[in-house]
């Protein structure tokens, strides 16, 4: 069988050290006193999270001011929490249309929602379900991100499963000019929740537009989703680490050398909460409901989008080792770096 590219699924589309050593981290990128070798670097706080951009020649200190400004654009159409967002009015639509009772909802979406949708519900597809962009119903009840944390019982998780998958979701021109797409949803019961690919799509975003305005060396960072663009300015790769998986861990499993990649990493020990003597983690199984139990502490993927990396970080998490392995012999641009239960560290590299 002939090997594939992710690039046939890709549309075009926290401070200092301590934000570069989130979950997969680039090395000798500087400490927080400047020094003539180190780059420039602008945070803020986005999506939940500290973000980053580190740049090394100060003209394009204006691209990048542009770049963290249409952060706030890009969360105002993504969250699915923050009130207002085009997801949020998506769901909210749903909600309206399931208290009353109807079937098919046809809800006009944005063409860079509609991009995003369609990378998700490929990616959807290519996994089998692995991951999965109908979760939020579930999500919102473990509320990993707040303090209001619910363990839903067997009976709830059926329930809401039976409303959960890609396949209630279509996409389809529309002749709305305003909204050139539409959203069909067969099940109005489902919440739409783009958590697992959101900072990767505007990644990528992101590194468009710097590279419009001529940026050629530059390294994003969205709460630990790490892109960088070309190479350091003295022509080498960055050095990327791979760090333990323990909350708090600045030590390095492994590393690497990347230009124009993407890392992300998904792992178990990034958000989770424990309520009588249990410890549930953000990375929901779809087939259960339950946090994944794959024998797994931490998935880091490298590969050219950072919304393909993000995409199948938290895929081969649920997946396991052996079921990620097995897809990835059929893909030719992609790293996977998978650290068990055990803190083994395993590397599937492509040739």
């Amino acid at each position: 069988m002939r090997k594939s590219t992710f690039s046939t699924f890709i549309k075009p589309v926290r401070r200092c050290a301590a934000l570069l050593c989130l979950f997969a981290a680039v090395l000798g990128s500087g400490g927080c006193g400047r020094k003539a070798a180190d780059p420039y670097v602008r945070t803020a706080f986005a999506f939940d999270t500290a973000v980053s951009i580190s740049y090394y020649d100060n003209k394009d200190s204006a691209a990048v001011s542009e770049a963290m400004d249409r952060l706030e654009y890009y969360e105002k159409i993504f969250s699915r929490t923050l009130e207002g967002s085009e997801l949020h009015e998506i769901n909210a639509r749903l909600a309206e249309a399931a208290a009353e009772g109807l079937g098919d909802v046809r809800v006009p979406v944005s063409e860079l929602m509609y991009r995003a949708l369609s990378l998700a519900l490929d990616y959807a597809e290519i996994t089998d379900g692995a991951f999965d962009p109908t979760l939020g119903r579930l999500l919102e009840l473990y509320d990993f991100s707040g303090t209001e944390h619910t363990v839903p019982t067997a009976e709830e998780r059926a329930e809401i499963l039976s409303h959960c998958g890609r396949q209630k979701l279509k996409l389809e021109p529309s002749a709305d000019t305003a909204y050139p797409y539409q959203l069909t949803v067969t099940d109005p019961a489902i919440v739409i929740d783009l958590g697992g690919m959101a900072k990767g799509f505007i990644a990528d975003c992101l590194k468009q537009e710097l590279r419009a305005n001529a940026v050629s060396s530059a390294i994003i960072n969205l709460g630990g989703n790490i892109l960088v663009i070309g190479n350091k300015p003295d022509g080498s790769p960055y050095g990327i680490g791979v760090l333990k998986p323990e909350a708090g861990s600045s030590d390095y499993l492994t590393s690497f050398k990347v230009t124009d990649a993407s890392a992300v990493t998904s792992g178990s020990y990034q958000r989770f909460f424990e309520k009588d003597g249990v410890t549930y983690h953000h990375i929901l199984d779809p087939a259960t409901g339950l946090p994944a139990e794959s024998g797994l502490l931490s998935v880091t993927v490298v590969t050219e989008s950072s919304a393909a990396a993000d995409l199948l970080s938290t895929a081969f998490f649920v997946m396991g080792e052996a079921k990620a392995a097995a897809f990835l012999e059929n893909y030719t641009n992609v790293d996977a770096y998978f650290v068990d239960e055990n803190m083994n560290l395993n590397k599937y590299l492509h040739k």
